[in-house]
């Protein structure tokens, strides 16, 4: 609110690894750090979702998950130093996108503080939530520019049981490699150890 007051420009930053864009400040802007806020707040096996403070590291999130026998899909190539928040302000994948998504397709919920000072909450606990339009994905790689993330509610996934088994494919034409293709898209085999 002082901030807005002063006609001050707000620019939200986590971990602050600026490996997929960032957020860096102008010249007499508010770098408003939100990498103290960084408590898991809840993780619920029975709901397959976790609820976090924006700075919660990736790592840390996959490890007390894991804990539980469940794992957070995103896995930007920064996991161990990157922060759920920057992630959902960024939109980050990683490796297993192809299979699970971005962080767009695993945020649940967000609550958010607008530059008016008022905090509202967007989406829910569950994945089909939305009876109007989905704000909650349209904050989901803002990048800061609508509002700051304070909490991401995230969908977990069960950990896959098996062995994990790598192999490689010849096809005899380009028909059948597409037909690969299509079947590895309809049943993706990516899941990160």
């Amino acid at each position: 609110r002082i901030a807005r007051q002063y006609h001050m420009p707000v620019v939200p930053q986590s971990a602050d690894t600026s490996t997929v864009i960032g957020s860096d400040g102008i010249n007499g802007s508010l770098i408003l750090s939100t990498a103290r806020m960084n408590q898991i707040k809840e993780i619920s096996k029975g709901d397959l979702l976790a609820v976090v403070e924006p700075g919660v590291m990736n790592g840390d999130l996959d490890k007390a998950a894991r804990a539980q026998g469940l794992f957070y899909a995103p896995d930007p190539g920064s996991k161990p130093i990157s922060s759920i928040g920057g992630n959902a302000a960024t939109n980050a994948g990683g490796m297993s996108t192809v299979k699970y998504g971005a962080t767009t397709d695993n945020v649940l919920g967000l609550k958010v503080v607008l530059a008016d000072g008022r905090e509202i909450k967007l989406g829910g606990r569950t994945y089909k939530h939305a009876f109007s339009y989905d704000l909650t994905h349209l904050f989901v790689g803002s990048e800061g520019t609508l509002g700051i993330i304070t909490e991401v509610t995230v969908k977990l996934n069960p950990i896959p049981i098996g062995t994990p088994v790598v192999g490689i494919a010849y096809f005899d034409n380009m028909t059948a490699l597409a037909k690969g293709v299509e079947d590895l898209a309809v049943f993706p085999v990516s899941y990160p150890v």
